[in-house]
């Protein structure tokens, strides 16, 4: 079984790849310290920290934690965990887009409604 470092190694190895082919697309929000990355209408949302509650840019000189929620997964980056170099570098080129940023997390929203809808949608078709 891997352990989390190697799983993290693999994702960022992955982000970087998908990245290199025009097929993730990396966002920040105005708000210091979140960042997205829209794959299609899949999104990773990431929090960079420099303490316990301050968030802070991918650029900041003291970032200590970079954490990530994917489908219910919860990811944690810290300086000596394996990806840390290409995930930093894939978020610090992330562009400032406060709408956009917005409108993927709408867009990722509404994709998991209508996933769950299809799923309720079968279960009564199941019933009849």
């Amino acid at each position: 079984m891997e352990n989390d470092s190697d799983q993290n190694v693999r994702l960022v190895n992955a982000l970087l790849l998908l990245t290199e082919k025009g097929e993730a697309v990396w966002v920040r929000d105005a708000e210091e310290g979140f960042i997205v990355c829209s794959l299609k209408e899949d999104i990773l949302h990431f929090r960079i920290q420099s303490g316990e509650d301050e968030f802070v840019s991918p650029e900041h000189e003291e970032v200590l934690a970079i954490s990530s929620s994917f489908r219910g997964v919860e990811y944690l980056w810290l300086r000596e965990t394996g990806g840390w170099d290409g995930l930093l570098s894939l978020l610090c080129g992330a562009k400032l887009d406060a709408e956009r940023y917005y409108k993927l997390g709408k867009l990722a929203q509404n994709a998991s409604r209508v996933a769950i809808e299809r799923m309720a949608s079968g279960a009564r078709s199941s019933n009849k």
